[in-house]
C-alpha cells in the first residue's frame, strides 16, 4: 500500500497574501521610515567602494547586526515558506522565502542610500559630493561631536550633500601624516574656490559624523 502523506494546514484568519503583506510592510517601516528619499544629484551616496577600496577595509558584520537582520526577517521568512506549503517541496519553499528575504533586503539597502537619517548596514563605508561648507582644524585631541558620536581627529568638515553631519580625520605626527596633510590640502583648496569634493568615509549606523579616509576634487 503506498504511503499516504499527511499534510498540516495552517490557518490564516486574513489570507496568505495579506498575512505576508502585513510582514513585508512592518520591515519597510522600521527600515525606511520617515521615507524622505532623495536621489538628486550629489544627495545619494555613491554605492559601494570599488573592490580596490573594500579590500583595505574590514567589511565583517557585527553579531548583532546579524542577529538584528534575522530576528527582523524571521517572521517573514516563517510566513513565505508556510504560505508557499502546497506549492512545491519543502526545500523549493524554503529556498524560495531565503531568496525572497535576500531580495527585499537588497532592495532596501538601495533605498537607504536615499535617506540622510540612514545609513547601508551591509558595509558602513560611504561616500558623498558636494561642495564644502565648513571647514574646521583644531589641535589636537579636541575632538567634535557629542559623547558616543565623536570624531577623533583635528580637522572637521561639513558638505552641501549631508546638512547635519560632519566628516573628519586625525592630522598627527605617525605614517599617514603626509597623506593626511594631502587631504586637508585638498579641502582647504575645495573651499576656497568651491569646487565639489567627494569624501569616502566610515560611518556607524545612527551616528552623524563619520571619519574621512579618501577625498578628491572635481572642477567645474
Amino acid at each position: 500500500m503506498d504511503s499516504q502523506r499527511q499534510e498540516h494546514h495552517i490557518s490564516w484568519p486574513f489570507g496568505r497574501i495579506p498575512v505576508v503583506s502585513i510582514a513585508t510592510s512592518i520591515i519597510l517601516i522600521l527600515t525606511l521610515f520617515p521615507f524622505t528619499f532623495h536621489f538628486g544629484a550629489g544627495s545619494v551616496d555613491q554605492g559601494r567602494l570599488l573592490q580596490s577600496t573594500t579590500a583595505q577595509v574590514d567589511m565583517t558584520l557585527s553579531p548583532t547586526d546579524f542577529l538584528r537582520n534575522c530576528l527582523l526577517f524571521l517572521p517573514l521568512g516563517w510566513f513565505l515558506t508556510a504560505a508557499l506549503a502546497r506549492e512545491s517541496t519543502r526545500l523549493r519553499n524554503l529556498v524560495a522565502a531565503v531568496l525572497a528575504c535576500f531580495l527585499l533586503s537588497g532592495l532596501i539597502e538601495f533605498l537607504q542610500t536615499g535617506l540622510h537619517s540612514r545609513t547601508p548596514a551591509a558595509a558602513d563605508i560611504l561616500s558623498a559630493n558636494g561642495t564644502i561648507t565648513l571647514l574646521r582644524v583644531h589641535d589636537v585631541g579636541t575632538g567634535y561631536g557629542p559623547p558616543g558620536d565623536t570624531i577623533d581627529g583635528e580637522v572637521i568638515m561639513q558638505i552641501s550633500s549631508r546638512p547635519g553631519q560632519a566628516f573628519g580625520f586625525a592630522l598627527r605626527e605617525d605614517g599617514n601624516r603626509a597623506v593626511r596633510q594631502g587631504m586637508l590640502d585638498l579641502l582647504r583648496d575645495a573651499f576656497n574656490n568651491n569646487w565639489t569634493v567627494t569624501i569616502v568615509y566610515d560611518i556607524d549606523p545612527g551616528d552623524n559624523n563619520g571619519i574621512i579616509f579618501r577625498a578628491w576634487l572635481t572642477k567645474p
